[in-house]
């Protein structure tokens, strides 16, 4: 059943009516769904699942199309390409969302208990864990949403619970105190990745601290007076934890007496935690006090002086406290020299017990008046004022406490090994390749994970108590006694894990596994990760270990990293700026194709791309020149071109041209008419040579992950040489050639402009298929032809172009399953190209010199071409008709000798060797042309004269700014360069 006329576009398009309505068509077709197909090849990408808390930002924005520009060229390639999409549960974000609620209902976490504070965190997933997903869906993503999986799903949960039982069962998963970051307002440890660094104000204390000597009490004579109310001083030699007094006191010296080592520090509260001092062993100044004691000042107690090479010696007084409860450096070397770890913060980073007289302070009040005891006492050296990076939550941007703290973690040597080595041998390629590097050296100095969270919407960790016993016992189910005494209370652990725990088994967890799923079997590993460089460490190395230890595999191929997002002046983008871009904002005043444009020319892989208001008025100005494009050759089809049938007006086009097909073929085998005599022009051969080579290139560059220099391509293509040459030259064959003519010129114009929607489609998917469907395939009752493959997925039938449609209604298939284009090399055509890019250039260069004359457009003046090259005479010749209508050339004669061309009186042009000369007389009224020249060279004098004047004048160039001062040099200029100009015209006049 033909179709028997191609769909008619608007005159204007609309991207908010559009896209709409084609992405509910591509949903009802069930266009996006992917099962095993073992005639296929899979290809698979798995979506970094957003926050269920989230909304969609810029960075999503980004990452979102260039992995959905990668499986719609797949799926159009013939994968079977599976995007899975998913979401996190977000435990602290989420969390923090649900506490906030809590409190401005007059309750809290703590009043309303475990049970029902989880009922709630799922009531919120169940309100707004979908909503970025449908912000996706704006963006155009054509992910597999039947499959849509979640983080805290049964199946996932499952294979959290294996994952931690297993690596618990090896060993690999422990339960001990090191030091870890420690949110003080979201109370709970948080990852690296949580932790975002600022730099702040800050100072640098020079304490000094007195060297005990060899044989009795600290600094000489401790006088042992205090001032102030916090009383006296702890005797040397008490136990940690004991201190005296300190509080406000300040504790007297005597004078003269003894040695000091002076340390520096930011963080001078924590001094009260000291357990040694260290230097390096090299550093002659020191190298006899190793061994001997120092009294910890305001804690009256002594601590070793300890030799270590993790010591800089250049770096301050080249001697640094060490404190191993409250650093994570520091607690090496504890760990090294057997030091205890004291800690003298508490959960709230309120001073404990252990702070003696300032227990209960808060840790700035704390710092406070620990400087203030310091310099009372005369044990502060020096305040040195210093900015430097302060780590602060993410998530309420609270100061980060590093401190020692009882939790779960993870053995990360045994499981980085396997996945360096997995990179190393290319099993996972980086690209661009300089972030392995980086990768590397992270997983190479990896120090053990912290995995447990104080929080409770999340993975409970599935460790269990024994009370009667002390028995702990990790299972993937609560065991109904304790395994060892028999005890049936048994309780499980109050935490849960943290959030990358579970996203670092999503590429296989959504899998099926720990079962071996089909999908399992067909889909993985998956192909591309598609993800920011700013998370390298803290997901993407977690999934690779992760797969490699679990699954035995890589969980993908190859890492795509794409860079930040930042402004026009390539500033990062943030509220405190206000440079950031809405992108629903974006879509709907231009709609997603031009948001996703603007994402990704120009984008390159590991590089920050800059998004402006102009790159995306420039989208938006590129998609409305292919739409007016678009509406000219469905206006000029002739009531349809359809495949294998006739044009509306009875001109055969010989042919059909499905979209699985290669429309450059069929506009050649197209190109003869009856009689033989070929059809196809210099014009045609030239643009459907260079969309043959457009093909080529494109794939290439797709298949580099240079994804802004393919759509680079495809956009100079469409706009420089489809919509502004060929268009134009196909124009006269349309409107007055004969049929033949008229059909090669509708069936290049067809051909090459489906093409290009095929090849633009995953970059804007919206547009391309709205001009696709309208050009029209051949299609009978319940289902579309469309080359190779079907426009029905799976059985599902594909609707009408308009979306919907009876039972019955012939409708177009999607470009969205049409086949990828493919380059024949037997279709180059160099000789031709050569050709129409001469005659472009002589087309260009006559237009560029009636311009400067100001000649009206409508003037035509005759021409005369002087070559001696046989093949530039021959494209004159063949181009004869483009020149006189694009040029403007009422006629034109082709001399091989200058001098039976060559005339005072004509202007002379020289294009690639070439000469052309036009009669002046033919372009201008030489005395209209004359007199407003030297009107012209009139008004230059005096504004040269004014300029000059100005300059000249001491009065304003002693008192003018000098930005004023300069702005008048270069209009001085300018007049000088213009006037050159016009007396160079007005000289050819003669």
């Amino acid at each position: 059943m033909p179709m028997e006329q191609g769909k008619q576009l608007e005159k204007v398009y609309a991207p908010s009516s559009v896209e709409k309505r084609i992405y509910r068509r591509w949903l009802d077709g069930n266009y996006f769904h992917a099962a095993a197909d073992k005639s296929k090849k899979p290809f698979t990408i798995v979506i970094p699942p957003p926050n269920i808390t989230g909304r969609l930002h810029v960075g999503h924005a980004v990452d979102n199309t260039l992995q959905d520009v990668l499986v719609r060229w797949k799926r159009m390639q013939g994968y079977a390409a599976l995007w899975m999409p998913g979401t996190d549960h977000a435990s602290i974000a989420t969390e923090a969302k649900i506490v906030e609620a809590l409190k401005l209902e007059g309750t809290s976490k703590a009043e309303i208990g475990r049970e029902k504070f989880l009922e709630r965190a799922w009531a919120w997933r169940e309100l707004y864990g979908g909503k970025i997903l449908e912000q996706l869906k704006r963006l155009g993503c054509s992910c597999d949403w039947e499959r849509e999986r979640f983080t805290m799903d049964a199946g996932l949960s499952e294979a959290v619970a294996e994952v931690f039982v297993r690596l618990y069962g090896e060993g690999l998963i422990y339960k001990g105190e090191r030091i870890i970051n420690w949110c003080p307002r979201c109370g709970t440890s948080i990852s690296d990745i949580e932790v975002e660094y600022n730099e702040r104000d800050g100072c640098f204390w020079h304490i000094k601290y007195p060297v005990v000597p060899a044989g009795g009490a600290a600094g000489g004579a401790l006088a042992g007076a205090t001032t102030g109310a916090a009383g006296g001083v702890a005797a040397a030699g008490a136990a940690p934890g004991a201190a005296g007094s300190a509080g406000t006191g300040a504790t007297t010296w005597a004078a003269g007496g003894g040695d000091f080592i002076t340390v520096a520090t930011t963080r001078p509260e924590t001094m009260l935690g000291d357990t040694a001092v260290a230097v390096n062993p090299a550093d002659p100044r020191y190298a006899g006090y190793i061994g001997r004691t120092v009294m910890l000042p305001l804690a009256g107690r002594e601590i070793p002086i300890i030799a270590d090479e993790y010591v800089d010696s250049e770096f301050g007084t080249g001697a640094v406290k060490i404190t191993p409860a409250h650093d994570p450096n520091d607690f090496e070397v504890g760990l090294r020299h057997g030091l205890p770890r004291l800690r003298v913060m508490d959960d709230r980073a309120a001073m404990n017990e252990n702070a003696g007289a300032y227990s209960g302070l808060d840790r700035y009040e704390a710092r406070r008046r620990i400087v203030a005891d310091l310099d009372a006492a005369g044990l502060l050296a020096k305040t040195e004022p210093r900015a430097h990076s302060v780590g602060e939550c993410s998530r309420c941007h609270e100061t980060i406490e590093p401190i020692m703290s009882t939790q779960w973690f993870v053995k990360m040597k045994p499981l980085a090994g396997p996945a360096i080595d997995a990179v190393r041998q290319g099993r996972t390629r980086f690209v661009p390749d300089r972030f392995s590097k980086i990768y590397f050296n992270w997983m190479e100095n990896i120090q053990d994970w912290c995995i447990s969270r104080q929080l409770w919407w999340g993975h409970r960790i599935p460790a269990y108590y024994c009370d009667a016993c002390g028995e702990i016992a990790v299972a993937r189910q609560k065991p109904e006694k304790c395994p060892k005494c028999g005890a049936a209370a048994l309780r499980q652990d109050e935490d849960t894990l943290d959030t990358w725990f579970s996203s670092a088994l999503w590429p296989f967890s959504t899998m099926g596994w720990p079962k071996r799923t089909p999908e399992m079997e067909y889909f993985y590993p998956t192909d591309v990760l598609v993800t920011g460089y700013d998370i390298i460490f803290f997901w993407v190395a977690r999934m690779i270990f992760s797969a490699v230890k679990h699954t035995g595999d890589v969980p993908f191929r190859h890492v795509y990293m794409h860079g930040l997002v930042r402004d026009a002046q390539g500033r990062k983008m943030s509220k405190s700026l206000g440079n950031g871009v809405d992108p629903l904002d974006v879509i709907e005043r231009c709609g997603a194709d031009a948001l996703r444009f603007a994402l990704t020319i120009g984008n390159a892989p590991g590089n920050d791309l800059r998004l402006s208001d102009e790159k995306i008025e420039s989208a938006r100005n590129f998609a409305n020149k292919l739409w007016n494009a678009a509406r000219f050759v469905l206006m000029n089809l002739g009531g349809g071109e359809q495949a294998g049938g006739e044009s509306g007006d009875g001109e055969g086009d010989g042919g059909g041209m499905a979209g699985g097909g290669s429309p450059l073929a069929d506009a050649q085998s197209a190109g003869e008419g009856g009689d033989g005599a070929p059809q196809l022009t210099m014009a045609d051969r030239w643009i459907l040579s260079d969309y043959n080579r457009l093909v080529k290139e494109a794939t290439e560059h797709l298949d580099r992950f240079e994804l802004g220099m393919a759509l680079q391509k495809i956009y100079d293509f469409i706009w420089d040489e489809f919509c502004d040459w060929y268009i134009e030259l196909a124009k006269p064959r349309l409107l007055g050639g004969d049929a033949g003519q008229r059909g090669a010129a509708r069936r290049v114009l067809r051909g090459v402009l489906k093409g290009c929607a095929q090849l633009l489609h995953p970059f804007m998917p919206f547009i391309t298929e709205e001009i696709y469907t309208a050009l029209g395939e051949s299609a009978g009752p319940g289902g579309a032809t469309d080359g190779a493959r079907g426009g029905a997925v799976n059985g599902a039938a594909d609707s009408s172009a308009s979306g919907g449609g009876a039972p019955g209604e012939v409708f177009a298939a999607s470009v969205m399953v049409s086949a990828w284009p493919q380059y024949d090399e037997a279709l180059e055509a160099k000789a031709d190209t050569d050709k129409m890019r001469f005659v472009m250039s002589v087309i260009k260069s006559i237009r560029n010199r009636r311009s400067e004359m100001n000649v009206h457009p409508g003037k035509k003046a005759s021409a005369v071409f002087v070559t001696d090259s046989r093949e530039q005479a021959d494209a004159l010749s063949e181009g004869r008709a483009f020149i006189e209508r694009l040029a403007s050339v009422s006629s034109f004669a082709i001399e091989g000798e200058r001098a039976r061309a060559a005339s005072d009186s004509a202007v002379a042009l020289v294009v690639d060797g070439a000469e052309i000369f036009i009669p002046f007389g033919e372009l201008v009224d030489v005395q209209k042309e004359a007199e407003r020249l030297k009107k012209e060279l009139d008004r230059l004098d005096r504004e040269i004269a004014r300029a000059g004047g100005r300059l000249a004048n001491e009065g304003f160039t002693s008192k003018a700014p000098a930005s004023v001062i300069e702005d008048e040099r270069a209009k001085l200029a300018g007049y000088e360069a213009m006037r050159a100009k016009v007396a160079d015209n007005l000289g050819r006049l003669g």
